[in-house]
């Protein structure tokens, strides 16, 4: 299953993209200090419905500012002689423990790039998105290429079974147009919940 949306947070805006041919649709976005965020975020997952009206899913972007990105020389090809070399690189370098972090690296040369952010901040952007009902699939970045080659991919959400295999996308996403959703007749939505701690 490769997800059809994209729910980028952020404090600048958030902002919902359709996956087309080639890259990614921008939809339309939300104030996340706008006192309507509600009303915002439930028109953003209505005009998902009726885009995809076979079923809409949802990869959240984690903000930049909240993942820690490492680049360090690649060495040798070999599988555990890297994971020790992410290890120690991100030992220190963030205020978690490995074993609190979804971590993702690639190569890239003579490089290897690596990227972390907190379980917990994942967390928060799972209860933030299921909060206005976007329910996610999966979590990824949308980093600077000098910082990550591709899309850092950090795992996926934790009621999606083993059987619905998800499907990363290597390349990061590029906007290259916009779509505009089919009218709606029903109202705008209710009440919002609190806004996750890392979009205060």
């Amino acid at each position: 299953m490769r997800p059809n949306f994209a729910l980028i947070l952020s404090m600048e805006g958030i902002a919902l993209l359709q996956r087309s041919a080639p890259g990614w649709s921008f939809v339309g976005e939300a104030n996340p200090e706008s006192p309507r965020l509600s009303e915002e975020m439930a028109a953003l997952r209505r005009a998902a419905d009726r885009l995809a009206p076979e079923g809409a899913t949802f990869k959240v972007v984690v903000p930049n500012d909240q993942i820690r990105f490492v680049t360090i020389p690649a060495g040798v090809p070999d599988p555990k002689v890297r994971q020790k070399a992410i290890e120690d690189a991100l030992d220190g370098a963030t205020p978690y423990a490995l074993d609190e972090l979804a971590i993702d690296s690639t190569v890239s040369g003579e490089t290897l790039q690596i990227a972390a952010v907190a379980l917990e901040t994942l967390q928060e952007a799972d209860d933030f998105a299921r909060g206005y009902g976007f329910k996610p699939v999966s979590f990824v970045a949308l980093p600077e290429p000098r910082d990550f080659g591709g899309e850092p991919f950090f795992g996926t959400a934790h009621d999606v079974p083993d059987s619905a295999q998800v499907e990363r996308d290597r390349i990061a996403m590029r906007i290259t147009g916009r779509i505009t959703p089919p009218p709606e007749d029903e109202p705008v939505g209710e009440t919002a919940p609190e806004v996750a701690d890392f979009l205060v």
